[in-house]
């Protein structure tokens, strides 16, 4: 009798209760979903002005950079403006993943897309507005092991591209030490038949229309010894690159060296070998950075050239850095033999850091000496915005 009333008890207790504790798991269920939600809202966040979403084992990332220049061209005949986009970099939208599969490794995949409009190559005194340009600058997938290093399949960035990482200007946005790349469309006039020749300016000066972007397979070790880093790429029709990087940890100075061997990189060029460094004093800002370049072609001209940048780095404002430079570059050898050709520039460069911009504005001057064309130097004037996102 005394346990069928305690049973009777017990169920009437639950009856009683059933709207409470049911409630009561409702809302620990509404708990958990607000916290899972919370713990999401935590992972989807801002890292270097992109956009990143991270989960257990991994990370994606979406960003991108808008990149408008207007350049005032005078070419001895005429006198011009050009509204472009630019190469350094190109107008773009990335993206990038990856995932861990364990403490040691991860695989990843990045894109890349250049959205130009006036694509810089493109546009030329007889051509002012070529269009809007889709490309994939880098689609790839690799994987990384932390004792090892990285390799890279698809198309994107060779190994001897790092020698735009000598230099520690801080004006590479508007003058980058590949001084082609500014307006390497443009076309040189001839003074005896007063028109318009086939030169340009990519014909002469250092740029990254060689190897530099391309559909390869490329390993990068590691750092090891004190900041050396080994990389090479083999792409298509025999067309391969190696380098060297010596990044040492930044104290009072911060420099950087770098060593890059390219086979076939361009056209008639058989063979480039690139040397570059870039030293900067922190504390003042004052810095240099050098390349110089040696290559063969299959018509046996070995052209060379080299590139001296001079500059100052200054915090005058909170809101990022300013920066000047001067440059000086002279090639030889770059289309005949016994043709010269020289540039010289100088840039100001403005960071406004909490709205990730950069204005920037500089004068460049490309001359060439060639035994059969008189051509007249080339004067640019360029203002240009990068908005990073």
């Amino acid at each position: 009798m005394k346990l069928t009333l305690k049973l009777f008890f017990f169920s009437l207790f639950l009856c009683l209760n059933e709207p409470i504790l049911a409630q009561s798991s409702e809302t620990q269920v509404k708990k958990d979903s607000i916290e899972e939600k919370k713990s999401v809202s935590k992972d989807i966040r801002k890292e270097d002005g992109v956009m990143s979403y991270n989960w257990n084992s991994g990370k994606i990332t979406f960003g991108g950079v808008i990149h408008r220049t207007v350049m005032y061209v005078a070419d001895g005949i005429n006198n011009d403006i050009f509204f472009m986009d630019s190469e350094q970099p190109p107008t773009q939208l990335k993206m990038n993943i990856e995932n861990n599969l364990n403490d040691n490794i991860s695989v990843f995949g990045k894109f890349l897309i250049g959205l130009q409009s006036n694509r810089p190559i493109e546009v030329s005194q007889d051509n002012k507005n070529p269009g809007v340009v889709f490309r994939a600058i880098i689609s790839e997938v690799g994987f990384r092991h932390s004792k090892i290093g990285s390799i890279e399949l698809g198309r994107g960035f060779t190994s001897s591209s790092v020698f735009n990482q000598a230099d520690l200007s801080g004006t590479s946005t508007g003058s980058l030490i590949a001084i082609g790349n500014l307006a390497p469309g443009m076309k040189f006039s001839d003074r005896d038949a007063n028109e318009l020749s086939d030169r340009q300016v990519f014909n002469y000066f250092f740029d990254t229309q060689r190897l530099f972007v391309a559909d390869r397979i490329r390993f990068d070790s590691n750092s090891f010894g004190g900041g050396f880093t080994l990389a090479g790429s083999l792409a298509a029709d025999d067309r391969w690159d190696a380098s060297l990087r010596y990044f040492p940890k930044a104290g009072k100075f911060t420099f950087r060296g770098v060593v890059t061997y390219e086979q076939k990189p361009f056209k008639d060029i058989y063979s480039r070998t690139v040397l570059g460094f870039g030293l900067r004093h922190e504390k003042s800002g004052v810095n240099i950075s050098a390349l110089g370049s040696y290559g063969e072609t299959t018509d046996k001209r070995d052209p060379y050239g080299y590139v001296v940048k001079a500059g100052v780095t200054r915090s005058f404002t909170e809101l990022g850095n300013t920066a000047f430079s001067i440059d000086y570059t002279q090639n030889e050898d770059a289309v005949i033999e016994g043709e010269k050709a020289s540039s010289y520039g100088f840039f100001a460069n403005q960071r406004i850091d909490p709205i990730r911009v950069v204005v920037y504005a500089g004068y460049r001057k490309y001359e060439v000496q060639e035994t059969d064309l008189n051509l007249h130097p080339l004067n640019t004037v360029t203002l240009g915005v990068s908005f990073s996102f």
